[in-house]
C-alpha cells in the first residue's frame, strides 16, 4: 500500500492539531456554560427562598397563603413548572404551602437529606429521566418559628440550551476542521513547489549535461534551502566524478593503445622479409616487453577499481609500520642501496594495501633516484596519533610545475619514458587514494640540493 503523499499527511496532522485543539476548547466552554447555568438557577432559586422567608417573616393580616408563595415562585400549573413546599419545624411539621411534580419535595424525599443550618440553604438536585430539577431547602427562624422553603426549578431550560450549544459546537468544530485541512494542503502544495521543480530539473539531468544542471532556488523557503543546496553539491560532485571517469577511461585507452601499436609496429618489421634466429627473438623480446607493460597496467587499473569498490575498514588489522618496512628492504634488497631509521608506529588498516603504497614509493626512489645513490626509509611518530614514513632518494630532478601533478592519473614528468623507465602513471595514484581511505595523505617535496622526499602520514594507535 503506497503511502499518502506529503501534503495530505501534513493537512491531516494539522487538522488533527487543530480538532484537539478545537475540542478541548469546546469541552472547556461546555463545561463553563454548565456551571454558568447552574450558577444562574441558583441565584433564582436563592432569590426566591430569600423572598418567601421575608413574606413569612411579615406576613399580612390573613397571614400567609398558597396563592402569596404561588405569586414568588411562579407559574406552577405547567407540567414542568416550578414545585415547592413550605413548612415549619415543629412536631407537626405545620405545612404552609405545597405545589409537587412527581412528589419531587415531599416531606418523606426531604426527610431523606441532611437539613441545612438555619439561616442557611442547601442546593442538591432532584428528579430522574427526563425531569431533571434543580432544588433548593433554606431554613431562617422568623416570627413564628424555624420556617423551611424548598423550591425546585426545572433544569429542561438549561439542559435544551446545553444541547443546543453542544451542537453548534460539533458543527463549527467539524467545519474548522474541514477548513483547515484544505487550506493546509492548498499552502503545503505551494510550499512543496521547490521540490517539485528540483523533481523536474533533476529527471532531465544527463550524463550530457548533468555539469550544467542548474537548480533554482530564487523562491525556495528557508527550509528547503538546505535540501536544494544539497541537491546542487551533489550534481557538481557527480559532474566532476564523471568527468574524472571520462578523462580516465580516455587515459586508459591511450595508455593501451600505445603498447598494442609498438607491438603490432614489431611485428609487422619482423615480417617484411626473412629474419635470422636471432633478429626474430629479439622482435618477440620486444613484444613481450610490450604485453608485460600492458599486463601492469591492467594489474594497477585493476588496483584503482578495487580500491573505489572495498568499503573502508574491510580487512582492517593492527600492525607496525616498522615491521613493514624492514619487509619491505628485506625484499627490495638492491645491494646495499636503502637504509632504515624506524621507530615503532602502530596503525590500523588493510596490511596489504599499506604494503602496496609504500613498495610503490620505494620501487620509485630506487628507478628514478641517482644511479648508484642510496634510499633512505624513516619511520616515526612525530606527534601524538600520527604515524609517519618517509622515502628519501638524492635525485632531485622533479620540476616544480610537476609538483601539483605527480598524484593523477597517468601522469608521469617524462612524457617520453621508454621502457627501460617503466612505468604508466598509475602508482603515485593509488599510494594517494590508499593513504587517504585509511584517514590520512602522502606529500612529496624536491629539490635539487636536498633530493626527493615522499611523506606518508597515518592515524596512530
Amino acid at each position: 500500500m503506497r503511502p499518502l503523499p506529503l501534503k495530505w499527511r501534513v493537512s491531516l496532522l494539522v487538522g488533527a492539531a487543530v480538532l484537539v485543539g478545537m475540542g478541548f476548547i469546546a469541552v472547556t466552554a461546555y463545561v463553563e456554560m454548565k456551571d454558568s447555568l447552574t450558577a444562574a438557577t441558583d441565584r433564582t432559586l436563592g432569590a426566591m427562598t430569600g423572598s418567601v422567608l421575608a413574606l413569612l417573616d411579615s406576613p399580612s393580616e390573613e397571614g400567609t397563603t398558597e396563592d402569596d408563595v404561588r405569586a414568588i415562585v411562579g407559574d406552577t400549573t405547567r407540567r414542568q413548572g416550578p414545585a415547592y413546599r413550605v413548612w415549619f419545624d415543629g412536631a407537626r411539621g405545620d405545612l404552609v404551602a405545597s405545589r409537587q411534580h412527581a412528589d419531587l419535595l415531599t416531606a418523606a424525599s426531604l426527610a431523606q437529606r441532611q437539613p441545612p443550618p438555619e439561616g442557611e440553604r442547601t442546593f442538591f438536585g432532584v428528579g430522574q429521566g427526563g425531569e431533571q430539577y434543580r432544588a433548593v431547602w433554606a431554613r431562617a427562624a422568623v416570627g413564628r418559628g424555624t420556617a423551611n422553603v424548598a423550591i425546585a426549578l426545572s433544569r429542561h431550560p438549561a439542559i435544551d440550551a446545553l444541547e443546543d450549544f453542544q451542537g453548534r459546537l460539533l458543527y463549527a468544530g467539524g467545519a474548522v476542521g474541514l477548513l483547515t485541512v484544505a487550506v493546509t494542503t492548498l499552502l503545503v502544495g505551494i510550499g512543496l513547489r521547490p521540490i517539485g521543480r528540483t523533481a523536474r530539473a533533476l529527471g532531465a539531468v544527463t550524463d550530457r549535461n548533468v555539469g550544467e544542471a542548474q537548480i533554482e532556488s530564487g523562491d525556495t523557503p528557508a527550509e528547503l534551502e538546505p535540501f536544494v543546496g544539497a541537491v546542487t553539491e551533489m550534481l557538481g560532485r557527480l559532474a566532476r566524478a564523471l568527468e574524472e571517469q571520462k578523462r580516465f577511461v580516455s587515459d586508459a585507452s591511450h595508455e593501451l593503445r600505445t603498447p598494442l601499436s609498438v607491438a603490432r609496429s614489431t611485428i609487422d618489421a619482423a615480417r617484411v622479409k626473412d629474419r635470422t634466429p636471432g633478429q626474430y627473438r629479439k622482435a618477440l623480446d620486444d613484444v613481450r616487453e610490450d604485453l608485460e607493460r600492458m599486463g601492469d597496467m591492467v594489474e594497477d587499473l585493476l588496483v584503482m577499481a578495487r580500491l573505489d569498490e572495498t568499503p573502508e575498514g574491510r580487512g582492517a588489522e593492527e600492525f607496525d609500520l616498522s615491521e613493514l618496512a624492514e619487509e619491505l628492504a628485506g625484499a627490495f634488497g638492491r645491494g646495499g642501496r636503502l637504509t632504515l631509521e624506524l621507530q615503532p608506529a602502530r596503525v590500523r588498516g588493510d596490511r596489504a594495501q599499506v604494503r602496496r603504497l609504500l613498495s610503490n614509493l620505494l620501487d620509485n626512489a630506487l628507478r628514478h633516484g641517482p644511479e648508484g645513490g642510496t634510499v633512505s626509509i624513516c619511520v616515526a611518530t612525530p606527534q601524538a596519533g600520527v604515524a609517519e614514513v618517509r622515502v628519501h632518494d638524492a635525485g632531485g630532478g622533479i620540476p616544480p610545475e610537476a609538483l601539483t601533478h605527480l598524484f593523477d592519473r597517468f601522469y608521469r614528468t617524462d612524457q617520453s619514458r621508454t621502457r627501460a623507465t617503466g612505468g604508466v602513471g598509475l602508482g603515485l595514484s593509488i599510494a594517494r587514494e590508499t593513504a587517504r581511505r585509511h584517514g590520512g595523505d602522502i606529500t612529496v617535496a624536491s629539490t635539487p640540493e636536498a633530493g626527493t622526499t615522499f611523506s606518508v602520514r597515518l592515524p596512530a594507535v
